[in-house]
């Protein structure tokens, strides 16, 4: 069955949010090694959310992930509290998000900690057309988003997030097949 074609979403780019360089070299990552799409939150301080634009959340983001060593933003791709798309680490390179999953995934992340933090349905409209223009940019199934939790040991990406997963992928299914018949994807056992 053909995906629909999905236009790449309306996203902040890294100049418009004011990205520094890299601090070192990024490993590359090969479209045809892209396996899984892996969400999370970046679990930062609420208030810090809510008081710092997205643009200013995403520069702090990135900051602190090369205060701590890496080269840079840790996801590929975030989504901020009013629901905008910021690009993250360039996607053909490989993320500092999941520890052995990195070398075979996409890292998106909401702002916030949604353990506590509401996921808006505008967030979740815009992580459904990211997710989606994702899969068919990949060639992956929506049996493929998976949350940060599916692969290690954490809370993330919140329960907020993750209780949403299963209706989020059936809204990509929607999005790839809207002619349908759809297919069914029984999701792969972690």
């Amino acid at each position: 069955m053909t995906k629909a074609i999905q236009p790449k979403p309306s996203m902040t780019t890294r100049s418009q949010w004011g990205a520094t360089s890299p601090s070192c070299t990024l490993p590359n990552l090969a479209k045809s090694s892209v396996t899984q799409i892996i969400v999370h939150h970046c679990a930062s301080n609420n208030t810090s959310v809510t008081n710092r634009t997205e643009n200013q959340h995403q520069k702090w983001l990135q900051d602190y992930f090369k205060s701590i060593g890496y080269c840079d933003l840790a996801y590929h791709f975030n989504i901020g509290k009013s629901g905008t798309i910021l690009e993250g680490n360039p996607s053909n390179k490989v993320g500092y998000h999941a520890g052995n999953a990195n070398s075979y995934s996409i890292g998106v992340s909401v702002h916030g900690n949604y353990e506590d933090r509401t996921f808006t349905a505008t967030q979740e409209t815009r992580l459904i057309n990211l997710l989606a223009w994702l899969c068919y940019e990949f060639n992956l199934e929506p049996s493929k988003i998976v949350g940060h939790r599916d692969v290690s040991a954490t809370a993330c990406p919140g329960k907020n997030i993750y209780g949403r997963l299963p209706s989020i992928r059936t809204s990509v299914v929607a999005k790839l097949y809207p002619n349908g018949p759809q297919p069914f994807f029984e999701p792969k056992e972690m």
